[in-house]
């Protein structure tokens, strides 16, 4: 059917653009709001993080292990660094948490099995946020913290198997 009226199409086409343009922004600010949203849970987790692994560093009596888990701790006060660069450049504010105790189980190796678990699921949530963006400077530095998270893993394994045999 040939449209007759030309200029009311013209205007229901400017309605749908507009309709659709605000519906776009919509949709771009709740994945601004789920991005930031994410970005807050991971610098809450690095944070406990690093107060655990002070914590866990404590209860190790081995210098040596020790060495490893405040190596770990400082890591991930690194990536809380990382994270809140990452959110200041988003919102142009700093973000102010409590620091929380960490709250570690009686038993040595549960400690390092629980990390174990918590480092790799990290790894997993790191993948995610790392997709969202396309700015390489962000990905390079959630590319780093995920690397770093597989090297927990790594080593909270080692620790775990060693305490596990005595």
């Amino acid at each position: 059917m040939y449209p007759y009226n030309l200029q009311q199409n013209k205007a229901e086409d400017k309605e749908i653009k507009i309709m659709a343009d605000k519906k776009n922004d919509e949709m771009n600010n709740k994945a601004d709001e789920k991005i930031l949203d994410m970005l807050i849970i991971a610098l809450k987790n690095e944070n406990e993080d690093k107060n655990y692994y002070k914590s866990l560093m404590e209860r190790v009596s081995n210098e040596e292990d020790a060495k490893i888990i405040n190596q770990i701790s400082l890591d991930e006060k690194k990536h809380y660094n990382y994270l809140m660069q990452i959110y200041k450049r988003l919102t142009g504010q700093t973000l102010s948490l409590e620091d929380e105790q960490a709250k570690l189980q009686d038993n040595l190796v549960d400690n390092f099995a629980k990390s174990i678990f918590d480092e790799i699921e990290a790894v997993e949530f790191y993948r995610r946020l790392m997709f969202i963006f396309l700015d390489l400077q962000i990905r390079d530095m959630i590319y780093e913290i995920i690397t770093d998270e597989q090297a927990h893993a790594t080593k909270m394994n080692y620790l775990f198997s060693k305490y596990n045999d005595k």
